[in-house]
């Protein structure tokens, strides 16, 4: 800060402000996890971040119960 001092850097707790007192101009802890980390040199646009749609196990065999459900009832309309 200002004054020179060093401040720890952690994991969940960030300090933000202008006091310079230590118990001051701190955020809540977040708990949870975190899946990745990606560091850049550059700002990306936002198409650039990875979001990719994978389906669970259990929504590809719901999937396949209504193809099959779908499949016997037009054999049966037959």
């Amino acid at each position: 800060d200002i004054n020179g001092d060093t401040w720890g850097w952690t994991l969940g707790r960030g300090r933000y402000g202008t006091s310079d007192d230590p118990t001051q101009n701190h955020t809540d802890r977040w708990e949870g996890y975190i899946d990745e980390v990606r560091i850049s040199n550059v700002a990306l646009a936002q198409y650039e971040f990875l979001f990719a749609t994978i389906p669970e196990p259990s929504t590809a065999v719901l999937l396949g119960l209504a193809l099959i459900a779908a499949a016997t009832r037009r054999r049966r309309s037959r």
